[in-house]
């Protein structure tokens, strides 16, 4: 039993090993953002070196795991399970394989994200003629943004004075309506009238009568006198 436990052993432990890399959170570079305008500049493609480092490493270290299965077979082979040392070549090839990955991972990253790193902000030479282009029109379009913004400042001015104005006419509204409250009350309360317009109204016929009264004294006056 405890033989079998320890043939098994090795794939569980490559298994969990397996798990760790599947779960691992890997931060992936934008690499062909940058790989044209770095070949151009550079003469060749980072990532291209990369790769090629990484299929000398990958082949010295193929050979060397090989080398080393030998080497165990000729020594060990007549003593130890040919099917449990097979499982422990595999189990190492998988974890040389594992960190050589991650290493190389690691590798790519500081080649081209930060030693032959290119700024996006670098123009090659052939896009030159687009950049002066874009300028022009940036240009243009800042002045017809300035214009439309002073435009908007100027209505925004407007509009503010328009409700200040507003307010004011407003205010002499209130003030309009509260002195013809108070002069429909004093006319309530000294005429004993209701409204401004039968204060207006009794004012005519007062005045009616008085016309009549002294034209009637001026007839009676000329009569007096002409006899």
């Amino acid at each position: 039993m405890s033989e079998k436990t320890n043939e098994t052993e090795p794939a569980e432990v490559a298994g969990d090993e397996e798990e760790k890399l599947i779960n691992e959170e890997h931060v992936e570079l934008a690499i062909e953002s940058v790989q044209e305008p770095a070949a151009k500049i550079l003469g060749f493609a980072p990532l291209q070196l990369a790769d090629d480092v990484f299929n000398v490493v990958n082949e010295k270290l193929g050979q060397m795991i090989d080398e080393f299965s030998k080497k165990l077979s000729n020594k060990y082979g007549t003593k130890a399970n040919p099917e449990r040392m097979e499982k422990l070549i595999d189990m190492y090839k998988y974890k040389l394989q594992a960190q050589q990955d991650y290493l190389f991972d690691q590798f790519d990253k500081l080649l081209v994200g930060k030693l032959l790193f290119v700024e996006p902000n670098v123009v090659l030479e052939e896009d030159r003629c687009q950049l002066r282009y874009s300028e022009k029109r940036d240009k243009i379009t800042e002045e017809r943004i300035d214009t439309y913004s002073k435009r908007l400042v100027a209505l925004n001015t407007c509009q503010v004075a328009m409700e200040n104005e507003m307010r004011e006419l407003e205010a002499v509204q209130t003030n309009i309506c509260a002195i013809r409250d108070s002069i429909t009350r004093q006319i309530q309360q000294t005429f004993n009238l209701n409204s401004v317009d039968d204060l207006c109204l009794l004012v005519r016929e007062q005045t009616c009568s008085l016309h009549r009264i002294l034209t009637d004294l001026g007839t009676l006056f000329q009569s007096s006198a002409s006899t």
